[in-house]
C-alpha cells in the first residue's frame, strides 16, 4: 500500500471533473476550435506536409508509467519559425485524421486530451504572424485552452507536455484514471491494524 503523489492526486481530480461533465467539456473544446480562424488555411481539410521528424511510432494506446519523467526531457525540434509553422500544420492534419477515425479515435478522458492538444495547436497557429512569430507564449496559450478546467495550471502544463509528445512522436499517453491506488484509509493501514490488535490483546 502506498500514498498518492501530488501528480496522481491532481490526475484523480481531473478524472472526477471529466466524469462529471466530460461531454460538456468536449463540446466546449470543439466550439473553441471551430471559432479559431487559423491562418494560411491550416485548419482546412486538406493535408499539410510537415518537415521530416524523428521516427514516430504508431499510437499504441498503452499506458506508459514513466511518461511524466520522460516527457520533461522532450523538447520541440530546433527549427526556424517558418518550419515550426509547417510542423504544427502537419501535426494538426494528423490529429484530425486520428479523431475522425472510427477505429483509432480515443474515448473518454483520452479524447479530451487529444482535443486539448488540437486546440493548443490551433490557437498557436491563430496567433502566429506571417513571419512565423507567435504573439503569445506557449504558457499563455495553454492556459487559454485550459480555462474551463478546475486545476487550470496543472492542465495547461500537461497540455504543453502532450503537445510536444504529439509533435515529436505522434503519441499522447492514456490517462491514469483507475490505474493507481486511491488514498488509503487509516483504518485499512497495516501498521494501524497491528497497533490496534496489540492494544486489544494487552
Amino acid at each position: 500500500m502506498r500514498w498518492r503523489t501530488k501528480d496522481e492526486a491532481e490526475e484523480d481530480d481531473e478524472a472526477e471533473e471529466d466524469d462529471g461533465d466530460r461531454e460538456a467539456m468536449h463540446k466546449s473544446l470543439q466550439t473553441y476550435i471551430n471559432t479559431l480562424q487559423v491562418h494560411n488555411g491550416a485548419d482546412s481539410d486538406s493535408e499539410s506536409e510537415a518537415a521530416p521528424l524523428p521516427e514516430q511510432p504508431p499510437q499504441t494506446g498503452v499506458y506508459e508509467p514513466g511518461f511524466r519523467r520522460q516527457t520533461r526531457q522532450q523538447a520541440w525540434p530546433r527549427v526556424s519559425r517558418s518550419k515550426r509553422v509547417e510542423i504544427l500544420k502537419g501535426a494538426l492534419a494528423d490529429m484530425k485524421k486520428l479523431l475522425l477515425s472510427a477505429r483509432k479515435c480515443p474515448a473518454g478522458q483520452d479524447y479530451t486530451r487529444h482535443l486539448q492538444v488540437k486546440a493548443f495547436i490551433c490557437v498557436q497557429l491563430e496567433h502566429t504572424g506571417l513571419g512565423g512569430r507567435c504573439a503569445k507564449t506557449r504558457t499563455e496559450l495553454s492556459l487559454q485552452v485550459a480555462q474551463h478546467s478546475l486545476t487550470k495550471s496543472y492542465v495547461a502544463k500537461r497540455i504543453r507536455l502532450h503537445e510536444t509528445s504529439w509533435i515529436t512522436k505522434r503519441v499522447i499517453p492514456e490517462g491514469a484514471q483507475g490505474r493507481h491506488a486511491k488514498t488509503p484509509c487509516m483504518l485499512e493501514d497495516e501498521g494501524t491494524l497491528m497497533a490496534s490488535w496489540r492494544l486489544r490483546s494487552t
